[in-house]
């Protein structure tokens, strides 16, 4: 078996910065990290949140005819909330409030649609469960 041969790599500077001048830049650069992660967080919450409106949205267009009218309103109601939220807000300049606003309206779609789908489903599967005739009663012996 052949052993892979060590490399290094020395990069050096066609300039030479002084000390202040890197402890300067090194400080911006921590400065913008944190900048960038408040940017990176605020476009994942609303990047989420829009796919979670194609999602609702797409479920109520599939399975939107065997909800009542009233849970229909509701998720609909609640997507035209979401997504209201997303288009007011810009994603490369939203604010903690903007973020915090997405992540509220999010959670409580999800929550809402996902409990109306659940209980949907849990009313059709107990009427169904009603209309299914009753199993034939049977008596076995045991033979010992």
């Amino acid at each position: 078996m052949e052993q892979a041969e060590k490399q290094h790599i020395t990069i050096t500077s066609g300039t030479s910065l002084s000390d202040d001048d890197i402890e300067r830049a090194v400080k911006e650069a921590a400065e913008y990290e944190a900048q960038d992660k408040k940017r990176k967080e605020g476009i994942e919450a609303r990047n989420e949140a829009d796919a979670l409106a194609f999602q609702t949205e797409k479920a109520l267009n599939e399975v939107g005819d065997k909800l009542s009218d009233a849970d229909k309103a509701t998720v609909q109601a609640d997507l035209n909330s979401l997504k209201s939220i997303i288009d007011s807000t810009d994603a490369e300049n939203m604010t903690d409030l903007d973020v915090d606003k997405i992540k509220r309206s999010k959670k409580t779609n999800l929550w809402k649609a996902h409990r109306t789908c659940l209980q949907n489903y849990m009313s059709r599967m107990v009427l169904e469960q009603m209309q299914e005739p009753e199993p034939e009663h049977r008596t076995f012996q045991m033979v010992m």
